[in-house]
């Protein structure tokens, strides 16, 4: 969808009417530069998957049976899969050149499941007879809830060299953009009273059986890319307002960019794309505010592959190099929207 999207994109600005009027930036109707909305929708998709592929500690160690330890988690397997209400607000400040983007969304994915097999977790923190552990072992069978507060942010920049107008009613805003994406989440697990410890891992690892474990998750990525506005109407009546916009990021490169502990870097190859489609209704008034109504599609998802570096034998050997992993993540948001153009 990514790639077809952004060839669409390009194919509609090259194909902008050539006779059209040009002007420098962006047109600032009636000075109307400063836009705030208050958005509710839902999360209509929400899909993680981590899976363990290759260790390359088990080939050097002459242990290549074990390769069949490999473990795969999704989001499913927790009961996480979308169809949650979010709120949020957006607010918007545009110039001539540069227009400041901002928007918060916040969901919370409350689930309760069971366990379809024996699930092994990395979490903040899970306590047992008085001691912190951070690792949880759920076996097969038992019942569990997951509580979770994310909050997703965007900050942007949109650099606008030219709008094209077609008279007084049609004018076409192509647009660079660069910005942040953020996600922060945090989320309380609760498997019923903790049992005791098991060993699991090779090195061994302490694991707490069920429990209350808590912990958070924050990432950020940073996006460039591409996005179009076509605006129907005149300043001093109703407008319709589309918008496209495709923002990526690709990376090659370690993991030490991500973590603070040197025995567990590898190689990471990352893909993020992040596409937004948008359709606004406006309504001046008198006063020279303005009242809006839109709604908008988002749909985000991120690729990472994450494996070894290049050793000798007997540094694979000392750092019991873990898995090599295939990490996907998505998630589509659609949402409405009403506020104020002033």
């Amino acid at each position: 969808m990514k790639k077809s999207f952004l060839v669409a994109l390009m194919w509609v600005m090259c194909a902008a009417p050539v006779m059209a009027g040009v002007s420098a930036g962006r047109l600032l109707l009636d000075k109307r530069d400063v836009q705030f909305w208050i958005t509710a929708g839902y999360v209509s998709g929400l899909e993680g998957d981590v899976k363990e592929t290759t260790r390359t500690y088990y080939d050097v160690a002459g242990r290549s049976e074990d390769q069949e330890d490999r473990e795969s988690y999704s989001f499913d397997d927790f009961g996480l899969d979308g169809g949650y209400p979010a709120i949020g607000l957006m607010y918007e400040n545009a110039a001539k050149y540069f227009t400041f983007h901002f928007g918060a969304m916040y969901f919370q994915p409350d689930v309760s499941s069971i366990a379809i097999r024996n699930y092994y977790i990395g979490v903040d923190s899970v306590r047992f007879d008085g001691e912190e552990y951070e690792y949880m072992h759920i076996p097969e069978g038992q019942a569990f809830s997951i509580d979770m507060s994310t909050v997703i942010l965007e900050i942007r920049g949109m650099f606008t060299p030219l709008t094209l107008s077609a008279g007084d009613s049609f004018h076409f805003t192509p647009y660079l953009v660069f910005g942040i994406f953020g996600l922060a989440s945090e989320y309380d697990i609760d498997a019923g009273p903790a049992e005791g410890i098991k060993e699991y891992l090779d090195p061994p690892e302490d694991f707490v059986i069920n429990g209350q474990a808590e912990g958070s998750l924050i990432g950020g990525m940073p996006e460039v890319g591409l996005g179009a506005e076509v605006r129907f109407g005149s300043d001093k009546g109703n407008s319709l307002v589309l918008r496209a916009e495709y923002a990526g990021f690709q990376y090659e490169g370690d993991t030490g960019v991500f973590t603070t502990q040197d025995h567990r870097e590898k190689d990471l190859e990352l893909d993020h794309a992040n596409v937004k489609l948008s359709c606004q209704f406006e309504m001046p008034f008198a006063s020279g505010k303005c009242f809006t109504i839109g709604v908008e599609y988002v749909d985000i998802e991120t690729e990472a592959l994450i494996t070894s570096k290049e050793a000798t034998d007997e540094e694979v050997l000392e750092r019991h190099e873990r898995f090599d992993k295939d990490v996907d993540f998505a998630v589509q948001l659609v949402t409405g929207h009403i506020g104020w153009t002033f």
